[in-house]
């Protein structure tokens, strides 16, 4: 086997299997003609070549190939394997066929067949993720059998692929992604009840209050579909004192008295960094991810799912007793640090905008209250993401 023989070989299949740094589309046309009944000459390159150009005007980030190119660069190839490549065209040539080994590695199919129906054609269009083996848009279109009719049949199609298409984000947003997230709870408890002792009559009473805010802020790059990189930095304070006001307190001794104990704990965190834990091709890259969902009502939502690096959460109780009896406490103080990391996620939105717009813009405030646990959270996002 010749050097170029073993490069056209190789790249055949190799690049089938791996993945493109672009969405690899082939546009194939299947003519199923009538009894006595064809397709105009050339007419299946002809439209092939046409809906190529409208997946490319619409989707500029793709590499979008049909049979009929394909013939061409092999043809083409073979004669210059043939003649031989100078060493100054070397480059050139090798770069030529990864391109044409790519071409059948790829990621989506546009399927169009033309089947005779009585004099007239019935086209039908399949849009399919070869990945996952999966229909996303499929159109149909009935027409006379000149071309100007067979090229408007199949301008419509195209067009219907593309639109119902573009909700599954063929070529990926990319761009900055800003969002603050605040919150705030407050709590306050209080038990109380009746108690006798040393023949009296008293209150039981034991108060909680809790107060606790967290402000986390996130700055990403989108740089993929789902993938974005960039920073987070989450501080959080919790604060809850607890008072229980005991006057019949069962003594160490035995007897009953008046007993008081305050309970105080403060928790702080902080965490800074996203996770880096997964890696592919032994590169490691941030575990953040921004989903875009898009609506059939013209709105779409950003969902933000990550990891952060682990930080710190730091805990420092106080206690006191105060009373008759069992005023001293073995652990009046206590520090401790421990390890944690948070979970980072949100869904944002929705916001005004569709799969075919170029680009996608907003600065908005949205406001929840948690119903069991009356925490009031705060998001606030910016961004400004187009379409590659």
């Amino acid at each position: 086997m010749t050097r170029t023989a073993f490069w056209i070989a190789a790249a055949l299949l190799i690049a089938a299997g791996a993945a493109a740094a672009e969405p690899r589309i082939i546009v194939q046309m299947i003519v199923d003609p009538g009894l006595g009944f064809s397709f105009p000459d050339g007419g299946a390159d002809s439209l092939e070549s046409k809906v190529q150009g409208q997946i490319r005007r619409e989707f500029p980030c793709v590499s979008c190939t049909t049979p009929h190119d394909l013939r061409n660069l092999m043809g083409f190839l073979r004669m210059r394997a043939l003649l031989g490549v100078p060493d100054d065209q070397q480059e050139s040539y090798d770069k030529q066929l990864l391109e044409l080994g790519g071409a059948f590695g790829a990621d989506y199919i546009i399927s169009l067949h033309a089947m005779a129906v009585g004099s007239r054609w019935s086209i039908f269009g399949l849009w399919l993720d070869v990945r996952k083996a999966k229909a996303l848009a499929r159109a149909s279109e009935e027409t006379g059998a000149n071309g100007d009719a067979l090229i408007d049949a199949c301008d419509k199609i195209a067009k219907k692929l593309i639109e119902e298409a573009a909700y599954f984000e063929i070529c990926p947003y990319l761009g900055p992604v800003k969002m603050r997230v605040r919150t705030t709870r407050s709590q306050n408890e209080r038990v109380e009840y009746p108690v006798s002792c040393n023949g009296g009559d008293y209150q039981y009473v034991r108060t909680m209050s809790l107060e606790a805010n967290s402000d986390s802020n996130i700055e990403l790059t989108r740089t993929n579909r789902p993938w974005a990189t960039g920073t987070y930095q989450y501080r959080s304070k919790e604060r809850q004192v607890t008072v229980e006001q005991d006057p019949c307190y069962n003594c160490a001794s035995g007897r009953k008295g008046g007993r008081t104990l305050t309970d105080n704990h403060t928790t702080t965190s902080e965490v800074t960094g996203l996770s880096e834990d997964s890696s592919t091709t032994g590169q490691n890259f941030t575990d953040a991810r921004l989903y875009l969902k898009f609506a059939k009502d013209g709105t779409y939502t950003l969902e933000l799912v990550a990891a952060s690096k682990p930080g710190t959460r730091t805990v420092h109780i106080e206690r006191k007793a105060e009373g008759t009896c069992d005023t001293h406490l073995d652990n009046p103080r206590e520090d401790y640090t421990t390890k944690v990391d948070i979970p980072v996620g949100n869904i944002m939105g929705p916001f005004r905008g569709g799969p075919m717009d170029k680009s996608l813009a907003d600065h908005k405030e949205f406001h929840s209250t948690n119903p069991v646990t009356k925490e009031e959270t705060t998001i606030t996002v910016e961004f400004k993401i187009r379409r590659g």
